[in-house]
């Protein structure tokens, strides 16, 4: 299974590049273009897009250190970001057309983010991808599992995570299933 697969590569830290690596180890369901193709290329072009506009976007609503006029200002840049993969997905499907792909994978962690942390950038035509995307059977099993080992490995022992960690478990208590 892929669960084995993904210990041996603990040192691709990227998720966009480590999402690729598990869509070409099962070319069969079509989680992403082949290489060498423009539909490859437009495929990295929004999983580009999602790391450095949308998740990178979000981080700064976590700092510490941020007041709430910085948070604002960081929210209404969000509404901007999270218009353009709104018109991207447009009247498709999904982000590549009616295949589901590693990107919309990534586009839904990052709307399940800011549903919570910037409400306002995430439209109603988002929510009906979201909602496209959740129904996928593999998304349900995935969540449920993830939920699994968070219950499995936080029960009684959060007191012994460091400040890091436990904003880590407080965010999938949050954001989580």
């Amino acid at each position: 299974s892929l669960v084995n697969l993904i210990p041996r590569f603990y040192d691709v830290t990227e998720g966009a590049v480590l999402v690729q690596w598990i869509a070409d180890q099962v070319p069969d369901r079509k989680l992403a273009p082949p290489n060498g193709t423009l539909a490859r290329v437009r495929l990295q072009e929004w999983l580009h897009f999602i790391a450095t506009e949308l998740h990178k976007g979000l981080g700064p609503l976590f700092a510490a250190t941020a007041n709430e006029e910085f948070k604002q200002t960081v929210r209404d840049r969000l509404v901007g970001r999270f218009a353009i993969l709104d018109q991207g997905v447009g009247a498709k499907k999904f982000l590549l057309g009616d295949d589901f792909s590693v990107a919309d994978g990534y586009a839904y962690y990052t709307l399940r983010s800011a549903r919570k942390w910037a409400p306002a950038a995430v439209t109603p035509s988002l929510e009906a991808y979201a909602g496209r995307i959740s129904e996928r059977a593999s998304v349900r099993a995935a969540l449920e599992l993830i939920n699994q080992v968070l219950d499995e490995t936080i029960s009684g022992t959060d007191s012994d995570f460091d400040h890091d960690t436990r904003w880590a478990v407080t965010w999938f208590e949050d954001c989580g299933m």
